[in-house]
């Protein structure tokens, strides 16, 4: 709990007065099949609520893994968010987001090859809902390990949002 006189300035937490509930639940699957090593499925969600019980923020995601013997693995995860603003949220003159309740979703779904090979490779791309608009992402990453105590990464990425202003 964050009691009323946090100052959220200080960095720690984004808001004061607070309540978080978390929790998580996973399986895993050994299979050992020629496509698939193992899966996971992973659910889990966060509940903040100020200190009268009112809802402010909900997160609630699914993520499914599919590890293949080669290490190199596939996830996709479907996030339902919730966010209540108290306040009007400006961003920068003009562009505010004002008080009200948001709901959106973001999926993901990303590829990587096994990190324990001399060159790896991972590539996510993410979309969904934001704050009444739009959002995406693509990240890629690419790693080259030289020896022990000597690698190199680049990774580039592109990101997208359009908000509906009022």
């Amino acid at each position: 709990m964050v009691g009323p006189g946090f100052d959220p300035g200080i960095g720690f937490v984004l808001r004061r007065d607070i309540r978080d509930l978390a929790g998580s639940l996973r399986r895993r699957y050994r299979l050992n099949r020629a496509w698939s090593r193992n899966a996971d499925l992973t659910g889990s969600f966060t509940y903040l609520t100020d200190t009268d019980n009112r809802l402010l923020s909900r997160l609630e995601t699914f993520q499914a893994t599919n590890v293949m013997p080669s290490g190199a693995h596939v996830d996709y995860s479907f996030v339902r968010q919730f966010e209540q603003l108290t306040q009007d949220f400006n961003i920068m003159p003009p562009i505010v987001i004002p008080l009200a309740a948001y709901r959106f979703h973001t999926q993901t779904l990303t590829w990587a090859s096994a990190s324990s090979r001399r060159v790896s490779a991972q590539a996510t791309y993410s979309w969904g809902s934001f704050y009444g608009g739009s959002q995406s992402d693509f990240n890629e990453t690419a790693e080259s390990a030289e020896n022990s105590l000597e690698a190199y990464s680049v990774t580039l990425g592109v990101s997208a949002a359009s908000l509906v202003l009022h």
